[in-house]
């Protein structure tokens, strides 16, 4: 079942005690809850994003240079040999990784990987577990906005793969809803003038739920670091692992 933002914001307030429910936070002829939440909605939303990698605002985009030997012909700065342009979707960058070659020659470049017959090697590409080859980034900007800084470069590029500033409340998942209502219901605690007993408490929960989060994301990952870990000493230091 999903959820929207007018839904988002009864729950928040009900959990703080308040019986009266809105119908809008938009325009100008607002209730003061009405006005709270429009106020607090989408501040509330983005620190809840940033705060942990839900995957269902987990995105990848093959970073465009903006300066380096391959373009300007000059280092990016004085620490960093080349920049790249932030994605402008981008709420917070979780890691960049060496873009793979595409599975046709002539297709474009991928973002996920393409697994070998020999799926424990540790390509580039790879997730966080099993990266032999970690891209170490800084961040820096210009005139045009954020950058991130890298020493690498790889033939296709690099990839970043960051959390999405997702602004519709129907992609949201369970989880998310049920943290993000608590910690709106907190924000709203204080600006509707409630107890800051019930303010302290929608954190707490919001917290709890957040850790809930990581329980359920876990529990959907498999890792095949274990069988990295079962090959011989020769074998894991051929590969990588």
């Amino acid at each position: 079942m999903s959820a929207s933002a007018i839904q988002i914001c009864n729950l928040a307030l009900s959990r703080i005690g308040s019986t009266q429910a809105i119908t809008s936070i938009t325009g100008t002829a607002l209730n003061v809850a009405s006005q709270q939440c429009q106020l607090w909605y989408d501040q509330t939303r983005v620190a809840m994003l940033a705060d942990f990698p839900y995957p269902f605002a987990e995105a990848y985009f093959v970073l465009a240079e903006v300066a380096g030997p391959e373009t300007s012909q000059t280092r990016a700065n004085a620490q960093w040999v080349r920049s790249y342009r932030y994605p402008s979707d981008c709420l917070k960058l979780r890691q960049v990784v060496r873009t793979p070659a595409p599975i046709i020659a002539s297709g474009i470049p991928q973002t996920t990987g393409n697994p070998g017959i020999n799926y424990w090697t540790n390509e580039w590409w790879r997730r966080a577990i099993g990266n032999a080859y970690p891209v170490s980034y800084g961040m820096g900007n210009d005139a045009n906005g954020q950058l991130i800084m890298s020493d690498f470069y790889g033939a296709r590029g690099l990839t970043a793969i960051y959390t999405q500033d997702v602004t519709d409340p129907t992609k949201f998942d369970a989880d998310f809803v049920d943290a993000f209502a608590w910690r709106l219901g907190g924000e709203l605690a204080m600006a509707l003038g409630y107890d800051n007993s019930k303010r302290e408490m929608c954190l707490k929960m919001a917290e709890r739920s957040v850790y809930r989060a990581r329980v359920t994301q876990m529990n959907q990952i498999q890792s095949d670091g274990p069988y990295l870990r079962r090959q011989s000493e020769v074998t894991r230091a051929r590969w990588g692992g």
